[in-house]
C-alpha cells in the first residue's frame, strides 16, 4: 500500500526511489528565507524572539516578526528560538511557499526538528510535532550560522529578539 501511495503521489514506480530535492534545486522565486533568533530577559523572566522573512527572489522586501512571553520561561531563550522558527514556517505556509530555508544560530532548532535530539519536555515535543505537521504542507530546510560573527541578518534578528524581551 505504501509503494502504491508513493507511486500515486510522485509518479515513481515502486522499485524506483524518488530523487531527493535539495534546497539548491528549488527555484529562487519559490523559497521563503527566514533568519530567526531568541533571547531571554533574566530580570523579568521573559523570552523574546525575532525573525526576518523575505522571498528569495525579492531579498530587499523584508518582513520582521517579533514577540515575547513568559510561558515556558524555564527554557529561557530556547523558547524564543523555537517560537521564531514556528512563526516563520506558519508565515511561509500562509503565503503558499512550497519551501522555507531557516537560518539559525541555535543548534536545537534543527536538531529537534530532525529528531537528532530527544524531545523530553512539553516545549520540544510540541515543536517537533509542529514541524512534522508542517512538513505535510511545506519543505523545511535548516541552515546553521555562527552567532555573533557579523552575519548581518543574524545580527539583526538577535537585536529584534533582545528588544522584544527588553534586553539592552
Amino acid at each position: 500500500e505504501a509503494a502504491d501511495f508513493i507511486a500515486e503521489k510522485t509518479g515513481a514506480k515502486p522499485e524506483e526511489t524518488p530523487k531527493a530535492i535539495l534546497p539548491e534545486d528549488i527555484p529562487e522565486q519559490t523559497k521563503l528565507i527566514a533568519y530567526v533568533d531568541g533571547s531571554y530577559n533574566i530580570e523579568d523572566e521573559i523570552w523574546g524572539y525575532g525573525a526576518i522573512l523575505f522571498d528569495a527572489a525579492v531579498p530587499d522586501a523584508r518582513i520582521t516578526l517579533s514577540g515575547s512571553g513568559s510561558h515556558f520561561a524555564c527554557m529561557r531563550n530556547v523558547t524564543g528560538e523555537l517560537t521564531a522558527a514556528i512563526n516563520a514556517i506558519q508565515a511561509a505556509i500562509t503565503a503558499s511557499f512550497p519551501a522555507i530555508e531557516i537560518y539559525h544560530d541555535y543548534t536545537g532548532i534543527a536538531q529537534w526538528a530532525e529528531g537528532a535530539w530527544k524531545t523530553n519536555n512539553g516545549l520540544t515535543k510540541s515543536y517537533k510535532q509542529f514541524i512534522d505537521y508542517a512538513r505535510q504542507h511545506i519543505r523545511i530546510y535548516f541552515k546553521k550560522v555562527e552567532a555573533h560573527t557579523g552575519v548581518e541578518l543574524n545580527e539583526q534578528v538577535d537585536q529584534l529578539a533582545k528588544a522584544a524581551c527588553g534586553v539592552k
